[in-house]
């Protein structure tokens, strides 16, 4: 073999290392971003991105997701829990009239981001989804071909790690692009709300 084409081999496999290198760096990379640009369950969430949330300095919202959740129902605990994400246009006009009313009953609300990145553009593509649905499937809305959907806001009110009342959406026949929110649907909503905390005492 010559020495040309030795030095040819030896100066290629240095540049697919070299790649590599490069390309496992880049990796590492990506992933310490996502990893810090993940909430910490338990932390204040921010809910800067709520359009419809009136009060965003005394919100009442702690990050949790789904494995959060389930370990609080495994725990026996009481506590209210919320599904739902910035853009959704029912979880906007929820959002103020649930924090109101949890800050006079001082309770705080575990926030299950239903978006928790741009990779994820539906409620099933959550992480522990397919848990989710086996623990409280049972009172999960259904999809077109009929089987328990998360369908957001999703409100979960749990006593002793039972479920004792959840509610599903805002109020009936209310569709965000054709009618606003009036005082009168928020004050439907407020007590579906207030009917579920009322359970927890």
């Amino acid at each position: 073999m010559s020495i040309k084409l030795i030095l040819i081999q030896q100066v290629s496999q240095k540049t697919i290392m070299k790649k590599i290198q490069q390309l496992s760096l880049l990796i590492v990379i990506v992933i310490l971003i996502t990893a810090c640009g993940s909430p910490q369950v338990g932390s204040v969430a921010d809910m800067s991105d709520y359009e419809g949330l009136d009060d965003k300095e005394t919100q009442v919202f702690i990050v949790s997701d789904v494995k959060d959740f389930l370990q609080r129902l495994d725990n026996k605990e009481t506590f209210v829990a919320y599904f739902g994400f910035a853009n959704c246009p029912w979880c906007n006009d929820a959002i103020s009239v649930l924090n109101a009313e949890a800050k006079k009953k001082q309770i705080n609300i575990y926030y299950i981001n239903t978006r928790p990145n741009r990779w994820v553009k539906a409620n099933s593509g959550i992480p522990d989804y397919d848990l989710l649905l086996k623990k409280v499937g049972q009172f999960l809305g259904k999809n077109e071909e009929g089987n328990a959907y998360l369908y957001v806001p999703f409100v979960f009110f749990i006593k002793d790690g039972d479920v004792i009342f959840a509610h599903q959406g805002t109020v009936d026949g209310y569709e965000p692009e054709f009618i606003p929110f009036s005082d009168e649907l928020k004050e439907q909503l407020k007590e579906k709300y207030l009917q579920g905390f009322s359970l927890l005492s």
